[in-house]
């Protein structure tokens, strides 16, 4: 980072992102649980936008993984629910 400037949190949420999606994409169910964070992360910075796009995948990975009545789903919906809200 010194060697390129300071970075912003959306920044380093962006390629945060890029790079679970990428990398843990063998192991949905820790991506999803790690992507949970960074859309409530980038929620609480408003943006809202991409949190909700990185939680709607979120929520199509916890149904598909876990079935649609699993209390992540649930926990997934809500942080949706917040996001439209706000």
């Amino acid at each position: 980072v010194a060697r390129r400037g300071a970075m912003t949190a959306r920044e380093l949420l962006e390629r945060g992102t890029r790079r679970i999606t990428t990398e843990l994409a063998d192991h949905p169910e820790l991506r999803s649980r790690i992507m949970q964070t960074m859309g409530s992360v980038q929620a609480s910075l408003g943006q809202y936008g991409p949190a909700r796009s990185v939680l709607d995948d979120v929520l199509r990975v916890r149904e598909r993984e876990l079935g649609p009545d699993h209390p992540l789903v649930g926990e997934t919906l809500s942080a949706l629910g917040e996001v439209a809200r706000d």
